[in-house]
């Protein structure tokens, strides 16, 4: 990707497959959750009251994105158009989905797990010794790929194992903006990048639509061509093929794969996340296009 984007390694995503986990968000939700003991000693302090806040900060996204992109009004069509195209029916699909998720019922728990600094590596797996034994990651456990300089560009935001486990890495938790989207709901943001508030309630956001939209996935685009490199010419069709397919993560990449494949955008779990997380931040026209500064915060129309 290109700026502040990043490409992930083609066998590590920033967010991990999710498997099946039960989540509700109603009116009267009732917590069937857990916060992992690792959110009370997170270097030396206690994250978890942050941790709670995010899940509920969860549950009122999921309201507002049911209601919201129901009004159809001015600004929120320009998000539902940057992120799936101006195919009214792909519209419908997102709404089903906030549908979906805003009345699901609890079945099982979930647990929120503060980085996985914990977890101990053996011969071809994780041992995390609360939870259990976890699937391999090359030599480094998931949250290191943050922290290993070469590993991974920019690391992992977060991933689900064992059905239930949230893992929040420190990508997610120590960002600039801090843990809680609740200051900035009301806050007109113009000039800024969508991406900066993607805190950890919307990345839990992120994962939980996984856990019971089977539709949605973590879909490919065609990597950005490289407008820095001299050495390269950005409109070449040979180099222009010879880019990889990366994971559609970030809003710039949501953009394009919602430009260029709209029916693989509806089934792309960041382009639902990130429209949830831009009508939560409601002061704002994250959808504007007119000068191809895409995810940045305009005025209202």
């Amino acid at each position: 990707m290109l700026g502040r984007f990043w490409a992930p390694a083609p066998t590590l995503h920033r967010f991990s497959p999710v498997f099946l986990l039960s989540f509700a968000i109603t009116c009267n939700w009732v917590q069937a959750y857990l916060i992992d003991d690792t959110c009370k000693n997170y270097k030396g302090s206690d994250i978890t009251a942050d941790m709670q806040k995010a899940v509920n900060e969860v549950q009122e996204m999921a309201g507002d994105a049911f209601a919201i992109t129901l009004t159809e009004d001015e600004s929120t069509n320009h998000l539902l158009d940057a992120l799936f195209s101006t195919d009214r029916s792909k519209h419908d699909i997102v709404r089903e989905y906030f549908a979906t998720f805003h009345n699901f019922s609890p079945s099982q728990d979930f647990v929120v797990i503060c980085d996985d600094a914990h977890v101990q590596l053996q011969p071809d797996y994780m041992l995390d010794p609360i939870h259990g034994w976890l699937q391999n990651f090359d030599a480094f456990t998931p949250c290191d790929y943050t922290r290993k300089p070469g590993a991974q560009p920019s690391g992992m935001n977060a991933y689900t194992m064992n059905q239930r486990l949230i893992y929040l890495c420190p990508q997610t938790l120590d960002k600039p903006k801090g843990r809680s989207l609740a200051p900035y709901k009301d806050q007109e943001l113009f000039g800024q990048s969508i991406d900066d508030y993607m805190l950890a309630p919307a990345t839990l956001f992120h994962e939980l639509l996984h856990t019971h939209i089977t539709a949605l996935n973590d879909e490919q685009v065609q990597a950005y061509p490289d407008y820095n490199d001299p050495n390269v010419n950005p409109f070449d069709q040979t180099y222009l093929a010879s880019l990889p397919m990366i994971t559609a993560y970030g809003f710039s990449l949501c953009w394009k794969i919602g430009s260029e494949n709209p029916s693989r955008a509806v089934t792309n779990c960041d382009n639902v996340a990130y429209c949830a997380l831009g009508v939560y931040l409601h002061k704002n026209d994250w959808g504007n296009t007119a000068d191809f500064s895409v995810g940045i915060g305009h005025a209202l129309p």
